[in-house]
């Protein structure tokens, strides 16, 4: 996998990263979603053209100035849909539970890292041709397709697999 560091006038240090099926520009950064700080990766989407367009810096740029309400939103779309999936799927006789609040998703979206450390790893998809700003998250009830999350103008427009925001 080949890597070099882009320092952008005003996303700040990018990571670009061509590892065989992908070849974008990526960062890391932190907001508080359900109750703790954690980090998120940026994927500016490229298509191995090493450009970050303006609409995907204008993107970011809103993500940025909005993160607080966008996450809230996100946070409250989750929840809904975990409901929606647990009826569905007949999630109960998987042995999942019902629940009622958000911070009751953190063990339910959580994985494990390289360093054995659980935790939430949501990205953040940028791509220059949509008109939509993408997150993506893992999902324990669905491991084979995760979570994708279409948000237009701050709020959610759609969500379902990552087949929807890749």
């Amino acid at each position: 996998m080949s890597k070099e560091i882009l320092n952008h006038k005003i996303i700040g240090e990018v990571e670009w990263a061509a590892n065989g099926y992908s070849e974008d520009y990526f960062c890391e950064r932190e907001f508080e979603f359900l109750g703790s700080l954690r980090k998120f990766e940026v994927d500016f989407v490229t298509y191995g053209e090493k450009v970050i367009s303006k609409q995907q810096v204008n993107d970011y740029l809103y993500f940025m100035e909005n993160s607080e309400k966008i996450l809230k939103n996100v946070s409250q779309a989750l929840l809904e849909y975990y409901l929606e999936c647990y009826e569905e799927m007949a999630l109960d006789e998987r042995g999942f539970e019902e629940i009622s609040s958000e911070s009751e998703l953190i063990p339910l979206l959580s994985k494990e890292n390289d360093d054995g450390k659980t935790d939430i790893y949501p990205s953040i998809y940028i791509k220059d041709e949509r008109d939509y700003i993408g997150m993506g998250f893992n999902c324990k009830w669905d491991d084979d397709n995760g979570i994708g999350i279409q948000i237009v103008d701050g709020e959610v427009d759609e969500i379902g697999g990552l087949d929807i925001v890749l």
